[in-house]
C-alpha cells in the first residue's frame, strides 16, 4: 500500500509540475507544510482587449473521490491513462482529489487554481445527486464559506449555491425544504443548485414547485443543469419509458411550465442545453429560444467549450455570436464546471475571452458575460454587505444621521463625452458626475474630485462619488493614472477635469448648468491619487486660486522617484485643511521581490509629519492599501498588496465616515459634524481599536 501511495503521490506531483512554468516555485517542504502556492509571479489578473476586467466562476465543485456515486468513480478510474490495477488507480485518483478538489489544499486546491486564474470570487456548488462528480451537504460548503482562509483583500471569495435531496421526496420534501431554507440564510450563499438529469426526475413534476416558491420567496436564482449527463447515455437506458423520463429530466422545454408559472425566480439554465454524448439531443436552440421568449431565464456557459467538447474552440464562439446575435448578452453567465485537474480554470476562462472576441464582444459586454451579470442575478453587493459586520454606528449629537452610511438625497448622475486639455494635448474621455437630484430653486452644492490611483480603473471607486452625492456634493472620479505619464503631466490632467466642469456649468443648455458651486471644491484621491490631489492644491494655492478648500487623502503614497516629491519638500505650500487617512498593514512588501504598496518611508504619516496646515491623520486597522476599493481583489495590481485583516466594506465606510464630515465641516460649514472627526463618535472608534487618530494646528478646535 505504501509503494501504492508513493506512485499516485508521483502522478498528483507530475501533474502539478506540468501545470506550472517552472520547477523553481514548486517546494515540497511548502506542499508538506500546508502553505499556499500562489506566489507573487503567479497571481494574474485577467485583461480583455487591453483592458482589465473582472470574472467570477459561478460553477465549481469540491468532494472527494470516496463520496462520488459508483458512476462518477467508475468515469474518473477510466481517464486515469495509466496501466494500473483498478485498486491502484483508486489510490491514485483519491489522492488527485484530495489535492485538486479541496478549496484550501496547497498548491493546486481550489483558491490557489481561482487566484492563478486571476479570478475574482469562485462559487462552490452543495450536491446531493447520488450519480454524479460527488456529494457535498449544504453545511460542508457554508463550513468553507466560514473558514479563515476565505478571504481575499479583506473579503469573502468564495461563495456558495445550496442544494437538497430528491430521495423520498414524498416522505422528505417538507424537511429538505426547511433545511434548504436555513442554508440561504448564510448570506454568501447565493443561489440554488439542481441537477434532475443526474436524478432521472422530470422537470416538468410540479412537485418541485416548492422549490421555486423557495427562490421566489427568498429572492435568490435558481440552477439547472440542463443538457445530458456525461456519465449517462440514452442507450442505457433499457426502454424508451425510462429514456423518455431521462429526457424530461433535461430537455429545458419541460422547465417552461415553471419558468412560466414563476416569472420573478430568474432560472439559469446551465451548460447551455449541450449534449455531452453526442447523442443527436443537444437542445442549444431550446434554451435560446426560452431566453428570448422569458426575462427571467439566462444561460450558463460551463463546460462545453473545453477542449474535450471544443477542441478547435468553434462551438463556443458559434454560441457567442448566436447570443450577441439574438441580444441576450446580458443574460450569459460564465461557469467553468471545475476544477478538474491544475490549470483546467485559467484555461477555460482563456478559451471563453478567445470566443467573446472572436464573436465581437465589446469591452463592456465580455465585463458582462464574465463578471456583471452574475453580480446582477445573484444580487452579490448586498450579500457581501451583509456577510461583513457592520461598524458601529453613532448618531452624534442631536441625533445627526452617520455619515459612513449613505444620505437622505437622490442621486442622479450625469454622464458626459468631455474634450479634456487643448492643441495637441487634446484628449477624449467619458465623465460621469454624480450629484443630488435637482429640485426647483435648490442652490448650488460644492464639488469633489476623487483621484484612482495608479494603474487602477475608475469604477473601482464608483461608491465614492454615489455616496458623497447623497451627502449633497457634485462628485466624480477622475481618468484612472496610467504608466507613462509625468505624475506633474497627471497634476494638469487634473486640472484640466476642473478647467472643463467650470465650461460644462456655464452652458446653459447642460445639465449641470446652475447646479455647481465652483467656489468650494474639495480634493479626494487614492494612493498616488492623493498625491496628485495634493499637488493640484498646491499648483492653485501658488497662483492665487482659491477654490479648493479642503483635501482628504486615502492611503496616499509619495514616490518621487523621477518625478516631484511631495512630502517633506512641498506641504509648507499646502495652507487648505486636509486629512491623511492610511494603513501600515502594506508598509512593508508582500513579497521580497516587490516594493511595498504603500512605503513607510512615503506613506500617509509622512504627508501629516509634513503639514502646517490644520490636519489629521487616521490609521484604519487591519486594513490593507487596496481595502478602500470597491473591489480589493482587482486582481493584477491588487494581488501584490496585503490582504486587510478586515473587511473592505468597513475600510469603506470608515473612510466615508470622516471623508463626509470633513467636507460638512470645511465645505458647508456644518460644525455639529464635528462630533464624527473630533469629539464622541471618534472616541467610539479609537476605544473599539477600529483607528487611531492624531491631529495638529488646531484640525479640532479642542485639541
Amino acid at each position: 500500500m505504501r509503494q501504492l501511495m508513493i506512485m499516485g503521490l508521483l502522478v498528483v506531483l507530475s501533474s502539478l509540475a506540468e501545470a506550472h512554468d517552472t520547477s523553481s516555485d514548486f517546494d515540497l517542504d511548502a506542499l508538506f507544510a500546508g502553505e499556499a502556492f500562489v506566489l507573487s509571479g503567479q497571481a494574474t489578473g485577467t485583461q480583455f482587449m487591453g483592458e482589465q476586467i473582472s470574472v467570477i466562476d459561478m460553477h465549481l465543485h469540491s468532494g472527494t473521490f470516496e463520496n462520488m456515486g459508483p458512476l462518477g468513480q467508475e468515469f474518473i478510474l477510466d481517464s486515469i491513462p495509466l496501466p494500473l490495477p483498478e485498486a491502484q488507480k483508486r489510490v491514485i485518483a483519491s489522492l488527485v482529489a484530495q489535492m485538486t478538489r479541496q478549496p484550501y489544499a496547497p498548491y493546486s486546491g481550489i483558491k490557489n487554481e481561482c487566484l492563478k486564474a486571476g479570478l475574482q470570487h469562485c462559487v462552490l456548488y452543495a450536491v446531493y445527486t447520488p450519480e454524479t462528480w460527488g456529494i457535498e451537504e449544504n453545511n460542508t460548503i457554508i463550513d468553507y464559506l466560514e473558514d479563515p482562509r476565505n478571504r481575499v483583500n479583506g473579503e469573502p471569495y468564495f461563495l456558495g449555491f445550496a442544494s437538497l435531496s430528491q430521495v423520498e421526496w414524498e416522505q422528505q420534501g417538507t424537511a429538505q425544504i426547511a433545511a434548504l431554507r436555513e442554508s440561504l440564510s448564510h448570506p454568501l450563499m447565493v443561489g440554488i443548485k439542481l441537477a434532475f438529469a443526474h436524478n432521472v426526475e422530470p422537470l416538468d413534476d410540479p412537485k418541485w414547485d416548492a422549490i421555486y416558491e423557495l427562490a421566489r420567496d427568498l429572492d435568490v436564482p435558481l440552477y439547472h443543469h440542463i443538457g445530458t449527463s456525461p456519465l449517462r447515455r440514452l442507450e442505457d437506458f433499457q426502454d424508451d419509458e425510462q429514456r423518455e423520463r431521462y429526457r424530461r429530466s433535461f430537455d429545458p422545454t419541460y422547465l417552461e411550465g415553471a419558468i412560466q408559472r414563476f416569472p420573478s425566480v430568474r432560472f439559469i439554465l446551465g451548460h447551455m442545453g449541450f449534449d455531452f454524448n453526442g447523442e443527436g439531443v443537444g437542445r442549444v436552440d431550446e434554451v435560446f429560444r426560452l431566453a428570448q421568449i422569458y426575462p427571467n431565464v439566462y444561460l450558463e456557459l460551463s463546460a462545453f467549450g473545453g477542449e474535450t467538447y471544443d477542441p478547435d474552440g468553434t462551438i463556443m464562439v458559434d454560441i457567442l455570436t448566436r447570443a450577441k446575435a439574438l441580444g441576450l448578452v446580458e443574460r450569459l453567465l460564465y461557469g467553468s464546471d471545475g476544477p478538474g485537474i491544475p490549470n483546467m480554470l485559467k484555461r477555460y476562462k482563456d478559451r471563453t475571452l478567445s470566443a467573446l472576441e472572436a464573436a465581437g464582444y465589446t469591452i463592456p459586454e465580455a465585463r458582462a458575460v464574465m463578471a456583471g451579470n452574475f453580480v446582477s442575478v445573484t444580487r452579490l453587493p448586498e450579500r457581501i454587505a451583509a456577510a461583513e459586520p457592520e461598524p458601529l454606528v453613532c448618531s452624534g449629537d442631536d441625533g445627526l444621521l452617520d455619515p459612513g452610511v449613505a444620505g437622505r438625497a437622490d442621486v442622479d448622475t450625469e454622464v458626459f463625452r468631455a474634450r479634456l486639455g487643448s492643441g495637441s494635448k487634446t484628449r477624449f474621455t467619458t465623465i460621469s458626475v454624480s450629484l443630488p437630484e435637482a429640485a426647483d430653486g435648490a442652490a448650488p452644492v460644492p464639488v469633489i474630485l476623487v483621484s484612482p490611483g495608479f494603474q487602477l480603473d475608475r469604477d473601482l471607486y464608483a461608491s465614492y462619488p454615489i455616496h458623497l452625492a447623497s451627502w449633497g456634493y457634485a462628485a466624480l472620479v477622475t481618468e484612472k493614472l496610467q504608466l507613462g505619464i509625468s505624475h506633474a503631466a497627471m497634476t494638469r490632467r487634473l486640472r484640466d477635469v476642473l478647467s472643463w466642469l467650470v465650461d460644462e456649468e456655464s452652458r446653459p443648455e447642460s445639465p449641470l448648468h446652475g447646479r455647481l458651486d465652483l467656489s468650494k471644491i474639495g480634493l479626494a484621491g487614492h494612493s498616488l491619487g492623493g498625491k496628485i490631489s495634493f499637488m493640484l492644491g498646491i499648483d492653485l494655492i501658488e497662483d492665487d486660486d482659491e477654490r479648493v478648500q479642503a483635501i482628504f487623502a486615502i492611503d496616499p503614497v509619495d514616490d518621487g522617484k523621477g518625478s516631484p516629491s511631495v512630502t517633506p519638500e512641498q506641504m509648507a505650500k499646502v495652507d487648505m485643511p486636509f486629512i491623511a487617512l492610511g494603513e501600515t498593514l502594506d508598509s512593508t512588501p508582500k513579497h521580497d521581490s516587490l516594493m511595498a504598496c504603500a512605503p513607510e518611508a512615503s506613506n500617509f504619516e509622512k504627508f501629516f509629519d509634513g503639514a502646517r496646515s490644520p490636519a489629521a491623520k487616521i490609521d484604519v486597522l487591519g486594513a490593507s492599501h487596496m481595502s478602500f476599493l470597491d473591489n480589493p481583489n482587482c486582481r493584477l495590481f491588487c494581488s501584490v498588496c496585503r490582504e486587510g485583516a478586515i473587511g473592505s466594506g468597513e475600510a469603506r465606510k470608515l473612510a466615508r465616515r470622516y471623508m463626509t464630515a470633513f467636507y460638512n465641516i470645511q465645505l458647508k460649514g456644518e460644525v455639529e459634524y464635528e462630533t464624527f472627526l473630533c469629539g464622541a463618535c471618534r472616541e467610539q472608534d479609537v476605544n473599539e481599536n477600529r483607528i487611531t487618530f492624531a491631529t495638529t494646528n488646531s484640525l479640532c478646535p479642542t485639541e
